[in-house]
């Protein structure tokens, strides 16, 4: 027996075709969708003023933001950033020199012998309304 052939099968066929297209049509709206610029920059800069009052608290620059500033009490959680085409995230990728991957997370520069050492940025080749790439701010 065809699986199409009574108008019962075409009906139920036609809506699962329906549903599954308005469930995909919502998901690439999600994914295509960010976090206001003002929103990512003012994480980003509670972050840094975290790290800034860490090193100077401890007298030590941070070598694993995530937790050490979870540790000591700075921060309850990372601050979760939503770039567009990219999945939200709340990690810091720790990366020994300033490298752009493209992967819409937080990067924190750990290598002590890097002239970036230190640095907080968001890992994104992406630009901003004002044509500033994330990674520059």
């Amino acid at each position: 027996m065809c699986i199409l052939r009574t108008k019962l099968c075409r009906w139920i066929f036609f809506l699962f075709l329906l549903v599954s297209t308005f469930l995909i049509w919502k998901f690439l709206y999600w994914f295509s969708s960010s976090q206001s610029e003002a929103e990512i920059i003012r994480k980003m800069s509670s972050i840094r003023l975290c790290l800034t009052l860490y090193s100077i608290n401890e007298n030590k620059i941070s070598l694993d933001p995530q937790k050490d500033l979870k540790k000591v009490g700075y921060l309850n959680e990372i601050p979760q950033i939503k770039l567009k085409w990219k999945f939200p995230s709340r990690e810091i990728r720790l990366v020994d020199r300033l490298e752009i991957k493209n992967t819409g997370k937080w990067a924190y520069i750990k290598n002590a012998k890097d002239t970036n050492f230190g640095l907080f940025y968001i890992d994104s080749s992406a630009k901003d309304s004002k044509g500033r790439y994330w990674s520059w701010l």
